[in-house]
C-alpha cells in the first residue's frame, strides 16, 4: 500500500484544521520526541513531559538567552500541544534574536495558519521566501494557503516554482494536481498524477496514476 505525505502543511479538504507535519519541522527543531508520541499520552504523562520540557527550556536560556534553537524547540513543543499562540510567541522571541532566519518565519507561518490567520501566515511565508528564495517548503505552504482562500492561480504559481527548484518534490505535484482539479482543469490534474506515478515507479513502488488522481479528487468534496 503506497502512502503519500500529501502536504507539508496538511490541509483538510473543506475545513478548518491545519496540522503541522514532521516534514515541516527541520531535524534541528525536533526536541524531546520519542516513539511514545505516536500514541495519545495520558494526562499524567503529558503533564510530566511538559514539566521536563519547561525545565530544559529554562535551563537552556540560562546558559544562552540568545539561542534561537531553544525558542524554536519550545515553540515546536507548544505546537504539538495545540498551543499555537504559545508557539507564535516563542517564534517571535527567536526572531528578535535573529530576524533573518527564514525557517523560523516558515514555522511561525504554520502556527498562524493553525489559528486561521491565513493572511498573516502568507506574510510570514513571503518573508521566508525573501530571505531564502530556494525554500521549496515555503512555496508549497504558501500555495496551500492561497488554495485554502480559493486563489488556485497563485497556488499553482507557487507549486510551479517549488517544482522548478526541486523537480522531484512529490508534495508539490500532488498539491498542484489538487489545485488544478479544484479549479476545473482536470487534464492538468491527470498530468500531475501521471508524473507522480512515474516518480513512484522509479522508486520501486507500483502506484497507478488513477489511484493518485482519486486521492486528489477527495480534496474536492
Amino acid at each position: 500500500m503506497w502512502k503519500l505525505t500529501v502536504t507539508v502543511l496538511i490541509f483538510g479538504a473543506v475545513a478548518s484544521a491545519w496540522k503541522i507535519s514532521s516534514i515541516h519541522i527541520s531535524k534541528a527543531d525536533v526536541y524531546n520526541v520519542s516513539a511514545s508520541t505516536r500514541f495519545k499520552p495520558s494526562k499524567t504523562s503529558e503533564l510530566n513531559t511538559n514539566i521536563t520540557i519547561t525545565r530544559d527550556f529554562e535551563h537552556s536560556l540560562q546558559i544562552n538567552p540568545n539561542n534561537t534553537n531553544s525558542y524554536s524547540k519550545n515553540a515546536f513543543n507548544e505546537y504539538k500541544l495545540g498551543n499555537y499562540q504559545g508557539a507564535i510567541d516563542n517564534y517571535n522571541l527567536a526572531l528578535k534574536v535573529n530576524p533573518n532566519d527564514a525557517e523560523i518565519y516558515s514555522h511561525r507561518g504554520a502556527a498562524k495558519a493553525s489559528l486561521k490567520k491565513y493572511q498573516d501566515a502568507i506574510a510570514d511565508y513571503d518573508k521566508a521566501i525573501e530571505i531564502n528564495p530556494e525554500s521549496v517548503e515555503s512555496y508549497v505552504n504558501r500555495g496551500l494557503l492561497f488554495a485554502s482562500l480559493g486563489n488556485y492561480e497563485k497556488a499553482i504559481q507557487d507549486y510551479n516554482i517549488s517544482i522548478k527548484i526541486d523537480p522531484k518534490y512529490d508534495n508539490a505535484y500532488f498539491n498542484r494536481g489538487v489545485a488544478h482539479y479544484k479549479s476545473g482543469n482536470k487534464k492538468a490534474a491527470i498530468a500531475d498524477s501521471k508524473i507522480l506515478a512515474q516518480h513512484y515507479k522509479s522508486q520501486g513502488a507500483a502506484v497507478d496514476a488513477e489511484e493518485i488522481l482519486n486521492s486528489m479528487k477527495q480534496f474536492d468534496k
